[in-house]
């Protein structure tokens, strides 16, 4: 008899919660939907943060390939700079076109190359194509600091989650030794 009386006692207690606890946990799971959906959104971002970040650095390596290509021998150092002068191009012009300052900054550069004998001797023409190539470099290392801000904000969220896992855990297993007392309780 008292084992029925504690049975409908907890029944009363329980029912009540659970109702609650469902729904409660039907939220929990359209947050978690939403949130995971977010994350979906964040990552395509950061994917492609990975890849502008890339053809960024490959433009700046070959556009200072360009000017480490002129020297004094002006005909065969002139076209090998053009050539990777042009590649750079490409690589920034695809798939979406880099934007501010890689055009304007690549055109002054072919300029430069293009009319040599306006920049003096190889030496000032290679001072004058790299003063030229600064705003990249600049770009590229604010890109860099850029990044590793963003990784510090992401290291922060993965924390965040990481906490809110192990209080989840720790909590539902503290519910489950609650849960098997309360079932032997009932059987006593």
């Amino acid at each position: 008899m008292r084992a029925t009386i504690t049975v409908v006692l907890l029944a009363m207690i329980l029912l009540p919660c659970l109702a609650t606890a469902q729904a409660d946990e039907s939220d929990l799971v359209r947050l978690l939907d939403e949130e995971q959906e977010r994350m979906r959104t964040l990552h395509e971002a950061l994917r492609m943060r990975v890849v502008t970040l890339e053809r960024t650095a490959k433009v700046v390596v070959a556009v200072a390939g360009a000017g480490s290509a002129i020297s004094s021998f002006a005909t065969t150092s002139q076209s090998a700079a053009r050539d990777k002068l042009e590649e750079a191009v490409r690589v920034m012009s695809t798939p979406e076109p880099l934007g501010e300052p890689f055009p304007s900054v690549l055109r002054q550069l072919a300029d430069v190359l293009e009319h040599p004998e306006l920049n003096g001797p190889p030496d000032r023409l290679r001072e004058r194509y790299f003063r030229i190539l600064r705003p990249l470099e600049e770009h590229l290392l604010q890109e860099v600091r850029d990044s590793e801000a963003t990784m510090q904000r992401l290291r922060g969220l993965a924390g965040q989650l990481s906490m809110a896992e192990s209080s989840l855990r720790q909590m539902s297993a503290t519910a489950l030794r609650s849960a098997i007392e309360a079932h032997a309780l009932v059987l006593q």
